[in-house]
């Protein structure tokens, strides 16, 4: 998934991904609105499942790997 120039309003998250599934994220341009406290959380990480099962939680933040970001390029 490659997000670009984006502007998000009041999310807690932009997307979650399941590494073990192979599953990557890139963002660049990413703006957050209504977050003064900079809580959103730009990518996080899940434990991939069969379906109708629920995924852990096993991370969140740029990985170098499968969650690509940089502080610079969200405001």
């Amino acid at each position: 998934m490659v997000t670009h120039n984006v502007t998000a309003t009041s999310t807690e998250m932009l997307a979650g991904i399941n590494p073990n599934w192979g599953d990557t994220a890139r963002f660049s341009r990413i703006t957050v609105l209504n977050d003064p406290n900079r809580t959103t959380r730009i990518c996080v990480t899940y434990e991939g499942v069969p379906k109708g099962s629920e995924p852990s939680e096993i991370g969140e933040g740029a990985d170098g790997t499968n969650c690509l970001h940089s502080a610079s390029d969200s405001t």
